[in-house]
């Protein structure tokens, strides 16, 4: 795994860029394609892990794929809910209190830092998209404006850290099984119940998908867009300890 460099903050709650820059691999979909091309590792594909995997970082883990070139890979996981609210990690934001949105676990590298993912019919902002209607963006504003909208079902998620790969590292798990690799959606990545997120897909991919092999470098550098964002804030040490303290019910 790997772990960009982070730029430094000079205050707790100063607003920090995002370390990861994330590429937009834009090979789309054609209609009737075969199961093993919607499967191919891109940006906006899911893994889902194997029963196997040794790695208890990423027990029965899914991860949303943000970044995937031939320089590596980056994503986050989106089914590990912590019990930390998000006004507690983002107290500089007035409209998130007393908001019962909590933190996501995004994986166990840089957990000092946080990704936003939201939902929306156009791009929010300074934003950069992943799936269809879903962006990331690393603006306070926008998750300002969102927090003031209704509480029932925010468009809205927060993830304290990201998952990393190494050139090729990502492949070679794919390729020995540690991986199903499905086609992303934004209903998944937002999902009411995450803790049934895994399950359902591992299920699905058994029946239905194929296990994806890696592409070839061409394949994976081919229709490359050069848009670009970053994003991310930095996390309270609270709250830090918070996430590491919840990270022992999933490995455990």
């Amino acid at each position: 795994m790997r772990s960009p460099a982070s730029p430094r903050v000079g205050t707790p709650r100063a607003v920090a860029v995002a370390t990861a820059i994330l590429v937009l691999a834009a090979a789309a979909d054609r209609a009737g394609a075969a199961p093993a091309a919607a499967a191919r590792l891109a940006r906006g594909r899911m893994l889902v892990a194997s029963d196997g995997l040794p790695d208890p970082n990423f027990r029965r883990a899914v991860i949303l794929l943000l970044e995937y070139d031939s320089s590596g890979a980056l994503g986050v996981m989106v089914n590990r809910p912590t019990d930390v609210t998000l006004d507690t990690v983002l107290p500089e934001v007035p409209e998130l209190k007393g908001r019962s949105e909590t933190i996501f676990l995004g994986g166990p590298l840089a957990r000092d830092r946080m990704i936003l993912l939201v939902r929306a019919p156009k791009p929010p902002g300074p934003s950069a998209q992943v799936l269809d209607g879903l962006f990331i963006t690393p603006s306070f504003e926008v998750l300002r404006e969102l927090a003031r909208g209704p509480r029932d079902d925010a468009p809205f998620r927060a993830f304290a850290g990201y998952a990393g790969w190494g050139p090729g590292q990502l492949d070679a798990e794919v390729s020995r099984g540690d991986w199903d690799v499905v086609p992303g959606d934004t209903s998944s990545v937002l999902a009411r119940e995450p803790a049934k997120l895994w399950q359902r897909l591992h299920e699905r991919a058994q029946g239905d998908w194929v296990r994806a092999s890696p592409p070839s470098p061409a394949a994976a550098l081919a229709g490359i867009d050069a848009q670009r964002s970053s994003g991310g804030v930095a996390l309270p040490p609270a709250a830090r300890n918070a996430c590491r303290a919840s990270t022992l019910a999933f490995t455990s």
